[in-house]
């Protein structure tokens, strides 16, 4: 995918984490490439739109707006937080499963998920 200026995903991960690849925003693997450079770190994408998600959610808007995903190593909350807005994700979610999601929903949205109940955190 280096030829949309993404170095650091391949097709395949993409394609295997939706339902048509033809649906996901460049822009949101550009944002995710760009946080993977930021941290230096691993990102593994667990899902673009292939699970189920809330009827209303970023993940099925078209093109998909939503990636959920984990930081493969060490770092604090409060620097991927600010890692994730500083390359310009507005949707930010942290799950007790240890997955976290990033959307471009035109305004800031911040969350924490515990036991499938889900609290602001602003």
């Amino acid at each position: 995918m280096k030829i949309f200026g993404i170095n650091n995903f391949t097709f395949k991960e993409i394609e295997d984490n939706c339902l048509n690849p033809d649906n996901i925003g460049l822009g949101l693997i550009l944002k995710l490439d760009k946080l993977r450079n930021t941290l230096r770190l691993p990102i593994n994408i667990l899902d673009l739109n292939r699970l189920k998600h809330a009827e209303n959610s970023y993940h099925y808007k078209l093109p998909c707006s939503a990636v959920d995903f984990r930081v493969i190593g060490d770092i604090e909350e409060n620097k991927l937080l600010q890692a994730m807005l500083d390359v310009g994700f507005k949707g930010i979610g942290f799950y007790d499963t240890g997955f976290v999601h990033g959307d471009i929903r035109p305004k800031f949205a911040l969350w924490r998920r515990i036991k499938g109940i889900y609290y602001p955190m602003f």
